[in-house]
């Protein structure tokens, strides 16, 4: 099995009194054997002392001591003769997708209240295209009172299969754990638009446009990819499955169970 990547590290260590009162060097070697249990992939176990110590580049006695040290706060214990991570696998354990949808809708209540966008704050890393946002078009340029020339700005409602499409790539995002794309230049434009709006707008289509339908359709072929150990990476990732969902869906008839996953 493939080790992970990286692992989830979470801000209530910096108020652990159990992690907070380590010295600074068991602070770091406890870090350090929380990314060695992630590459080792094995719910928390650890390698065995003389691999560990090759990987942190200590003596093996070194490392032995540090484990016994960090067993009497409660981090680590030896479990069948090895060493183990306390509750790593439950952390590191993925958070089920309507989680990651609230957790996303959380984080943008809270940047709208502290942080309201305006037009004016808007920098060139932010998603403003055509498709997402407002469009801003600076096509004429007149004086004003004072003689200056400024320009006019002229701002285009969405429509509303473009709100649908932007309320879709949000879902998307929040239910996959992915970051919502940059459109900051051409170039991402038109990346962007393969592998990000093409794709939900054919899902859309799939589902006549109905948003609700279309984030469940999306949902569950996210699901079934990942439990085939696929990796998603875009809705273009999706999209082949997410048609064979919906076909599985209408094949199956009125009491079908697929069709009652993805057309209710």
């Amino acid at each position: 099995m493939p080790s992970f990547q990286w692992i989830k590290l979470y801000h209530e260590i910096l108020g652990d009194p159990k992690m907070g009162r380590l010295p600074d060097h068991l602070w770091r070697r406890c870090i350090e054997l929380f990314l060695i249990a992630g590459q080792q992939d094995e719910g928390g176990f650890l390698p065995d002392v003389t691999d560990m110590a090759w990987i942190l580049r200590a003596a093996d006695d070194e490392v032995g001591a540090t484990l016994e040290q960090l067993k009497t706060h409660g981090i680590v214990e030896q479990q069948d003769g090895r060493w183990f991570v306390i509750h790593f696998a439950e952390r590191q354990a993925a958070t089920p997708g309507a989680d990651r949808v609230a957790q996303y809708r959380n984080r943008q209540r809270k940047q709208e209240y502290y942080e309201p966008e305006t037009i004016e704050q808007q920098t060139g890393n932010e998603p403003v295209t055509e498709c997402y946002t407002d469009k801003i078009r600076e096509d004429k340029i007149r004086p004003d009172d004072s003689g200056n020339s400024e320009p006019e700005k002229r701002h285009r409602a969405l429509s509303e299969s473009e709100v649908k499409v932007k309320q879709l790539t949000e879902h998307f995002a929040a239910y996959s754990g992915l970051q919502l794309p940059i459109w900051d230049s051409k170039a991402k434009s038109r990346e962007n638009s393969n592998l990000w709006k093409k794709p939900l707008e054919d899902i859309l289509q799939l589902v006549d446009s109905d948003v609700g339908r279309a984030e469940r359709l999306a949902d569950a072929a996210i699901d079934r990819l990942r439990k085939g150990g696929c990796t998603i990476a875009s809705p273009k990732s999706v999209i082949q499955t997410a048609r064979a969902l919906h076909a599985e869906g209408i094949a199956s008839g009125a009491n079908g169970r697929n069709r009652v996953m993805v057309e209710v």
